[in-house]
């Protein structure tokens, strides 16, 4: 099992709501996204030989992943911004959380 503690759990969701609230897109990552991201994750920390996901493989894996999941409003595209500039900015405002071990739950 690789643990994900409950702040890096809320900072995933958060950096998924952003998407969906964000006024350059049209359509955000769905709920599905946020277990794939989470399970991506767990792999991520595992080809690091760690037992634990840190905030880092979120903001390594977040563009891969939810880049291609979002549709940018119309208005947005006229002015040529693209989905990997949106999570870029996503990732840049929204806190990324601080120590993490032994305090969130286990995910399987």
């Amino acid at each position: 099992e690789i643990f994900v503690d409950e702040k890096v759990r809320a900072y995933v969701v958060s950096v998924l709501q952003a998407t969906r609230n964000h006024p350059d897109v049209a359509l955000g990552a769905s709920p599905r996204a946020t277990l794939n991201l989470f399970r991506a994750c767990q792999a991520l920390a595992l080809l690091h030989d760690r037992d634990y996901v840190i905030p880092d493989d979120v903001k390594e894996l977040a563009e891969g992943l939810i880049g291609h999941r979002l549709i940018v409003s119309h208005a947005a595209r006229m002015r040529g911004v693209d989905r990997r500039q949106i999570v870029a900015q996503i990732l840049e405002t929204i806190p990324v959380p601080g120590a993490l071990r032994g305090l969130g739950v286990k995910v399987k």
